[in-house]
């Protein structure tokens, strides 16, 4: 797969909460080539300071205006700078990068699972599902009701959309986690059906856990701190299985950020 290294113009930036945004970028053969569960590394300054690139996932693509969207929360220098951006100024923007979610096509059902911010590659992954006329059933859970983004389009997207806040302030009260074990235990989700995930680590660990109890099988996209991009720092490295003893490091932005969640290590 073609990697480019673009200048990207800021087409739109919206301010979504307090400290969540919202930016599409127009960056030409990268919006063409992109696939859900991949990401892009993105350049905030021209200067020195910071002097890394930071990694943002794929919300959606328009490919016929070379677009792409990613969301960001305000978390440090480098996306407070992104979040002084204006419509027009350029980014520089390397992608797409990392290997996406595997696509069989054979079922007709799919569950997508979903935790705060780090959400949006389910919602790239919507996108293309209801382009192939799947059934898609997303659970989605965030802090409270002012996280939970683009909650309109996500009802366009899926057959079913199952929210939960951990201050019951929207959709069930509590994790999201327990809300698919309580539908899997009551025998509303059948067997047998793939699943993608994407969020914070400990509710992928759940998730995973959760999955192999019930012998479903997941795909979960992993969130690390990561320098380039490209698997040239080896900063993103994760434990995963090669045998039944015996383990390997794989790297996030290289041989993931998706990985079948059966082959990786956990450690709480």
């Amino acid at each position: 797969m073609s990697l480019y290294n673009k200048k990207g113009e800021i087409k739109y930036l919206n301010k979504l909460t307090d400290d969540i945004y919202h930016i599409g970028i127009e960056c030409g053969e990268i919006s063409k080539s992109c696939h859900p569960g991949q990401f892009v590394m993105i350049r905030v300054s021209e200067n020195y300071d910071p002097l890394l690139r930071r990694p943002f996932s794929i919300l959606k693509t328009i490919s016929e205006d070379g677009i792409i969207e990613v969301v960001f929360k305000v978390v440090g220098k480098g996306t407070k700078i992104l979040s002084e951006k204006i419509r027009g100024d350029s980014l520089d923007v390397l992608g797409p990068l990392g290997k996406g979610f595997k696509f069989s096509g054979k079922d007709e059902n799919y569950i997508l699972i979903g935790g705060g911010i780090g959400f949006p590659p389910l919602f790239f992954m919507a996108d293309f599902l209801k382009n192939e006329k799947k059934n898609i059933t997303l659970y989605y859970g965030t802090k409270k009701k002012e996280e939970i983004l683009f909650e309109k389009e996500l009802q366009e997207r899926c057959t079913k959309l199952i929210l939960a806040t951990e201050d019951g302030s929207l959709g069930e009260k509590g994790l999201i986690s327990d809300v698919f074990i309580k539908d899997l235990d009551a025998g509303i989700i059948q067997s047998n059906l793939e699943v993608f995930s994407c969020g914070p680590k400990p509710m992928l660990e759940k998730i995973s856990s959760i999955c192999e109890k019930f012998d479903l099988k997941l795909q979960v996209s992993l969130e690390n701190v990561m320098a380039c991009g490209t698997g040239l720092c080896q900063g993103c490295a994760v434990k995963i299985k090669n045998s039944e003893e015996d383990y390997e490091y794989k790297l996030v932005c290289k041989d993931g950020p998706v990985f079948n969640s059966n082959i990786i290590l956990w450690e709480g």
